[in-house]
């Protein structure tokens, strides 16, 4: 069972929908499309954690650590649907009075 990311992160969370098409271009501009496998969509989470002290963003971090871009866990995105993500990237912006800012791409995954 793949483990959940359960972390509250900001209402600001945007997603982005991503469909792989083939396509065949001809002579007179006519363009052949056809969906490119069963799981041509794929969604990416822009989450942003901001202005939380060390010890919140710790745990956050090293959840994303532990997965290391590889392996995928569950997450419910702000549409309310669970599904497998990747996290390959995330920043952490130190601020003032010791809080940081993290900010993560979650990737849609079909596999674990």
């Amino acid at each position: 069972m793949a483990d959940v990311f359960d972390f509250t992160v900001d209402a600001g969370t945007n997603g982005t929908t991503t469909f792989r098409v083939k396509k065949a271009q001809f002579g007179d501009g006519y363009t052949q499309r056809a969906a490119d496998g069963i799981n041509n969509s794929t969604r990416k989470w822009n989450i942003t954690v901001a202005d939380k002290y060390d010890f919140e963003v710790q745990p956050i971090k090293a959840f994303l650590d532990a997965h290391g871009g590889a392996r995928s866990f569950l997450w419910t995105p702000p549409n309310g649907v669970q599904g497998r993500y990747v996290c390959e990237t995330y920043n952490e912006s130190p601020a003032i009075a010791g809080l940081t800012t993290l900010t993560a791409v979650f990737e849609e995954s079909f596999a674990p």
